[in-house]
């Protein structure tokens, strides 16, 4: 059986990509904190960072 995975659902978008940066450069001096600030902050946005 082959499966099939839609890639379209996790096109992120600009903004996307500059939140999930930002947060990973700041999980370096932070630790774990500023990913689960913008995680429960930005989950239900879009299927990119909520991933």
């Amino acid at each position: 059986m082959s499966e099939t995975i839609e890639s379209n659902n996790l096109t992120p978008s600009r903004d996307d990509k500059n939140i999930a940066t930002v947060t990973h450069l700041a999980g370096t001096v932070f630790s774990f904190i500023p990913g689960l600030w913008v995680w429960i902050l930005k989950k239900d946005d879009g299927a990119y960072i909520a991933d």
